[in-house]
């Protein structure tokens, strides 16, 4: 199990595609501000932030193997999944 808190975030998506929650946990603590915000700014409807903010989470979740630290950080990763997300809400 890796010590969360104290990884950078690739090895943060490493733990998470070999299965860590307590990394997953924390991923989410950290950019779920990130994310519902961006949302709510898109969409100025709270309910629709918070549901496309854990469609954002569970994908993450699905394609951590595929996240790659050298194409953008991981926040950057991560909206580029909640934009995803809101277009196929449309």
């Amino acid at each position: 199990m890796v010590h969360a808190d104290a990884e950078p975030e690739g090895a943060l998506l490493r733990a998470i595609a070999a299965g860590d929650e307590q990394a997953f946990a924390t991923l989410y603590r950290r950019h779920l501000p990130l994310i519902v915000g961006w949302v709510y700014r898109q969409t100025g409807d709270r309910e629709v932030a918070a549901d496309l903010a854990a469609e954002v989470f569970a994908a993450a979740l699905l394609s951590a193997r595929r996240y790659r630290a050298e194409r953008a950080p991981v926040g950057i990763w991560l909206l580029g999944i909640a934009r995803n997300k809101l277009r196929e809400s449309a």
